[in-house]
């Protein structure tokens, strides 16, 4: 049956809808399958692509392009973008989350075309920018586990293709994942390897015939494996003709291809629908043409998925927090204590002002980098992703946290959804790895593009008895930045912008004396080298959050004024923190608290737990 929807508004937006026949599909059920055709007008075309912006604050430069808040849509697709996702707040709002399944949800994300929102056009979709999937994860943040069942099986399985596979598989896959009859899902963790690409023991190898792969091995830790007909592998190869650089390749492995097993499925204490579980390869025939890319990419893979910064969870942060505040508003201002309104308590106040301001934050600087992204070709922004998905992870539970405490007793209660949406938020930063690990490498990742930079003044600082002019230079002719930021904000946020240039001035100076003091060493110094993430994060927040609020003010939005204020507060609170973080470092009081805190680990790890004797016992 072919039924065409046609809603017309000039010539922009056209929305055509294909019914197709009800068809098997293998561990999810039988679904409805169509295709849903939307189309919004073009793009903005891509700018020439600039210097990396994060990386080069660590070298003291900055690009004033991005003192501009950037605006990634035209004018046009901004008002059909607004329109096509009407549908979908309306399905969220009037949802009720705990009585509906996974195949429900999707059946509904494909009638609201959001399955195809990260495919190419080329291939069926809708071509949704950074910007604009930053949006529809928000929209879904407020059923968690809907947002990331969307993430895991669906926009990181499609990026994935779309980067590393050819041709012919995307024509094959892309269409078939956008309309709903795949469900894709990642399947790299095994039991001794975690993120480690060395330790992977599922093995391929090339069949007599030369036709298929023959894959055995097991995969832990899959996402919502059980529901899933299309998984994407890593695999070593186990053929002699291929050097150890080259054994690890990526797979498309069909439901349908045999010997594949679900077991062990394992439901989370958050994000009530998501369920991790086990799946066996057991001579598992794979046809040859499905490798993913080309043979020995593995790794550069395993690397894409791993990045902190590619696991999309901004969007969903921001969604969860939106939906707590609310909820936190309607809970306080419905009760009294002490005989007096709740609201009124300076203690409420400070937490809810805070929660307010960590949403606005949250809000700039996800938009701020996924617009870029938008904006120009390529460009660099892998420091950018990593902390924007640190920050927004750990503000929105720490805010969560202390809303709970404000709430008491009920947010404890069974029935009542605070405790649920905690343990949601948990999610965002233990399911794919360690906040402890994303800060190192937001560090490490600054300070090597330090080394890269200015080398040999730092292998000169390093040896002052070689180079005595250079370190007269460094002490008679020490280098101030001085960027007159304030002229490309408006007037009212001049002293925001000589706080974040104060900032920029203790990124420099500290991640210069570290790698003078400690050069390829610091690697193993991870108390700072969070402590240096820590000032990353809050000089790049706060410029995202300036950049916004200039832009505002500067246009007249609602409520620009209140924008105003958050900017100075968090402007404020960033210097604050930043002094002091310079100051456990430069003071060494870092190297004597690790020392103390190394001794005392020490001595739990020897007596397997707490080995302070109990204060009632004596010693007569």
């Amino acid at each position: 049956m072919l039924t065409r929807k046609i809603c017309h508004n000039g010539s922009r937006y056209i929305r055509t809808s294909i019914y197709i026949s009800k068809r098997s599909i293998q561990n999810i059920g039988e679904i409805e399958v169509f295709e849903d055709k939307t189309r919004l007008s073009a793009h903005k075309k891509k700018l020439e692509q600039r210097p990396p912006f994060l990386k080069n604050l660590f070298v003291g430069k900055f690009d004033y392009e991005f003192m501009t808040f950037p605006q990634p849509q035209s004018s046009e697709r901004y008002k059909q973008f607004f329109e096509w996702i009407k549908p979908l707040e309306n399905y969220v709002a009037s949802v009720n989350s705990s009585e509906m399944s996974t195949k429900e949800a999707f059946q509904k994300l494909k009638e609201l075309d959001i399955l195809r929102a990260k495919i190419d056009a080329k291939y069926d979709g809708l071509n949704m920018s950074e910007a604009e999937t930053l949006k529809i994860l928000e929209t879904l943040g407020s059923i968690p586990w809907l947002a990331t069942s969307l993430i895991k099986n669906n926009i990181i399985p499609i990026d994935l293709i779309s980067k590393f596979g050819n041709e012919a598989q995307k024509e094959n896959y892309l269409p078939r994942i956008g309309n709903g009859e795949l469900l894709p899902t990642i399947c790299i963790t095994e039991v001794m390897s975690g993120p480690n690409m060395k330790n992977i023991e599922t093995e391929i190898s090339l069949s007599d015939c030369g036709n298929f792969w023959i894959m055995n091995g097991r995969k832990e830790f899959v996402a919502n494996g059980a529901n899933s007909n299309l998984f994407l592998v890593i695999a070593q190869s186990e053929e002699k003709n291929f050097s150890s650089n080259l054994s690890l390749s990526g797979f498309i492995v069909e439901s349908n291809y045999g010997g594949i097993t679900c077991s062990n499925i394992i439901h989370t204490i958050g994000q009530q629908e998501v369920h991790v579980c086990t799946v066996d390869f057991k001579d598992t025939h794979i046809p040859k043409e499905n490798i993913l890319g080309e043979m020995g990419n593995g790794n550069v893979i395993l690397s894409n998925v791993y990045a902190p910064g590619n696991n999309r969870v901004a969007g969903e942060a921001i969604g969860i927090l939106r939906h707590f505040l609310s909820l936190l508003n309607k809970n306080i201002l419905g009760r009294k204590h002490l005989d007096k309104c709740m609201h009124e308590f300076e203690a409420v106040q400070e937490v809810v002002g805070l929660t307010t301001c960590s949403l606005y934050c949250m809000e700039s600087v996800a938009l701020f980098t996924s617009a870029t992204d938008d904006l120009y070709e390529n460009q660099d922004l892998e420091l950018e992703k990593a902390v924007t998905e640190t920050y927004c992870a750990n503000e929105c539970i720490k805010r969560i946290y202390e809303g709970m405490q404000v709430i008491g007793i009920e947010s404890y209660m069974k029935d009542n959804p605070y405790m649920q949406i905690y343990n949601d938020a948990l999610g965002l930063s233990l399911f794919d790895g360690s906040a402890i690990d994303e800060k190192i490498y937001i560090a490490l990742l600054g300070l090597q593009y330090v080394g890269i930079n200015i080398h040999e003044d730092i292998i000169k600082a390093r040896n002052h008895l070689l180079n005595p002019i250079h370190f007269l230079k460094q002490i008679f002719s020490k280098r101030k930045i001085n960027l007159y930021l304030f002229e490309y904000a408006h007037l009212s946020f001049k002293m925001a912008c000589t706080l974040i240039e104060q900032c920029l001035q203790t990124l420099v100076d500290i991640s210069t004396m570290l790698l003078e003091i400690y050069g390829t060493e610091i690697s193993s110094k991870q108390i700072i080298l969070q402590k240096l993430a820590d000032i990353t994060i809050q000089l790049y927040v706060t410029i995202a959050v300036v950049a916004r609020a200039s832009r505002s003010y500067c246009t007249g939005i609602r409520n620009a004024e209140q924008e105003r204020f958050i900017a100075m507060y968090v402007a404020q609170q960033a210097f604050k923190k930043v002094e002091l973080l310079k100051d456990n470092i430069i003071n060494n009081e870092l190297i004597q608290h690790e020392r103390t805190l190394g001794k005392v680990s020490e001595s739990a790890f020897q007596h397997k737990g707490y080995m302070c004797e109990h204060p009632l016992k004596r010693n007569c």
